[in-house]
């Protein structure tokens, strides 16, 4: 299939992970597109209603391709040079797939091990991927904070679309502390109890947010630019969410395009001037 039409699929234009792309250095683009279409791939197939054997085996197909290094799809192919030229990037991806298929045959991540483990290889061994990582343990522990962050995030901003799907990405010890059973989730529930514990989970995430922003900006790395600018548009989603008082089991908001566009730019400019200084 041709590479525009796996943008269109799996990169929409206008989203924040088509505009954060763009304002990394063009060299990097390609690597960078090819990653998160095969994330996209594999989130879909992760949280996809009842997911059947098709599934399974779609991701083991995707297992043994990593592994054996065949390259017989595009998006293996394209990132071919990339995995020679930084070999943790299959392992960092073959991490990632074993978060969603995990996913498919082991159903919500509710314990707090299961949970924990699911954010690290769907949230931070995604992101030390699409950084470019290799092995620097301070900033290894920096991008995985941020994947982690990032991955929450997720969980909660699509939540009531994991819900109907039959999945539940926060650890059901949480639930539990708060007092609510998993079967209050729906979108029918405007109960005060319900709607204070997910704005405690949305002010927690945002925290979690902000402070990783703050490290990947305070130390900058040249091949994570991209990534920061998608985690402030993804700060700012947050905030947006929390000052319009959305309830978060009845409505999904998204930025613009155009706002998307704007603050891209914007964080990507602040991102360079940390650069500069950092020599």
């Amino acid at each position: 299939m041709p590479e525009d039409l796996w943008q269109a699929d799996l990169l929409p234009a206008g989203s924040a992970r088509y505009y954060a792309v763009l304002q990394q250095d063009s060299a990097d683009q390609a690597r960078l597109k090819s990653i998160l279409q095969l994330q996209q791939i594999w989130s879909r197939a992760g949280f996809s209603h009842r997911p059947t054997e098709a599934t399974w085996l779609k991701l083991d197909w995707w297992q043994r391709e990593l592994e054996d290094n065949q390259q017989r799809h595009p998006l293996s192919r394209a990132l071919a040079a990339s995995i020679e030229a930084n070999p943790a990037l299959t392992t960092q991806l073959l991490h990632v797939l074993k978060g969603y298929r995990d996913l498919t045959r082991n159903g919500s991540p509710g314990g707090d091990d299961e949970n924990t483990r699911f954010h690290h290889l769907t949230g931070a061994c995604a992101c030390l991927a699409l950084a470019n990582c290799e092995d620097d343990t301070d900033t290894q522990q920096r991008v995985a904070r941020l994947g982690i962050a990032l991955s929450k995030w997720r969980c909660l901003r699509y939540l009531r679309r994991h819900v109907a799907n039959g999945l539940l990405c926060l650890p059901k010890s949480r639930l539990d502390a708060a007092g609510i059973s998993p079967a209050k989730l729906t979108p029918e529930n405007s109960q005060p109890e319900l709607q204070h514990f997910l704005a405690q989970e949305l002010a927690d995430v945002r925290t979690a947010l902000e402070a990783a922003c703050d490290e990947m900006l305070a130390v900058p790395l040249r091949d994570a630019k991209a990534l920061y600018v998608y985690a402030d548009l993804q700060r700012r989603l947050a905030a947006t969410v929390a000052k319009s008082n959305t309830q978060l089991m009845q409505t999904e908001l998204r930025l613009t395009p155009l706002k998307n566009l704007w603050f891209a730019g914007s964080a990507s400019r602040r991102y360079e001037r940390q650069l500069a200084r950092s020599g």
